[in-house]
């Protein structure tokens, strides 16, 4: 609890805490407990083909206690698109992608190095939008990200986001990049993603 709060008060001053996923939990800390997470994210650029509709994602984290006040609202039901431990954007960003052509050209990044590219999954952008969240290069096996629900509030769409991190398994010297696509009813609302971090792999 010290080391988390030194870290706060560093980076309040500084923006210079560790990334998070680099940080183990304090020694009270309960292993695989999620916290609620700020977002920092200078530093980040999202590929030029990809701004108009993805953004940053989050390059460090660091404990914020409650979640945001507006989290509560009605589920939205979403369906998984695609869930990988490795793509190829090569860095965290977190996208909203309401037309088939920003759909194509975030497939085709996140599988450029495949071949044969595997088919784009298959999307009706007349009814549905697909989020994304895409965790960046981790060093190891055992990182992992997920939307884990969507929620309609009086400020637009709120996409939960957990992120794993290693702790209490093994892992393999390979690096990953996890990233995760749910599709959901379409809307021109604006979507906000609600960072969370969990101290325990995804392994």
């Amino acid at each position: 609890m010290t080391r988390h709060i030194a870290c706060i008060l560093a980076a309040a001053a500084t923006l210079g805490c560790a990334r998070g996923e680099d940080r183990p939990p304090s020694a009270t800390a309960v292993p695989d407990t999620a916290v609620y997470a700020q977002i920092d994210t200078a530093g980040v650029q999202v590929p030029p083909e990809l701004s108009a509709f993805c953004h940053p994602g989050t390059t460090s984290l660091r404990p914020a206690g409650l979640p945001p006040a507006d989290a509560p609202g009605s589920t939205v039901p979403a369906s998984d698109v695609y869930r990988e431990k490795v793509v190829y954007l090569g860095r965290p960003v977190r996208c909203v992608v309401r037309r088939a052509e920003e759909w194509a050209a975030l497939w085709s990044a996140m599988v450029r190095p495949v071949s044969p590219v595997p088919p784009l999954p298959a999307v009706d952008f007349r009814s549905r939008m697909v989020l994304v969240a895409a965790m960046g290069t981790q060093p190891t096996t055992g990182y992992g990200i997920g939307i884990v629900g969507v929620r309609r509030t009086g400020a637009g769409i709120a996409a939960t986001v957990l992120r794993y991190t290693p702790s209490g398994c093994e892992v393999g010297m390979a690096e990953t990049e996890p990233a995760h696509a749910v599709s959901v009813p379409r809307t021109d609302a604006p979507v906000r993603f609600i960072e969370k971090v969990r101290y325990g792999s995804d392994c």
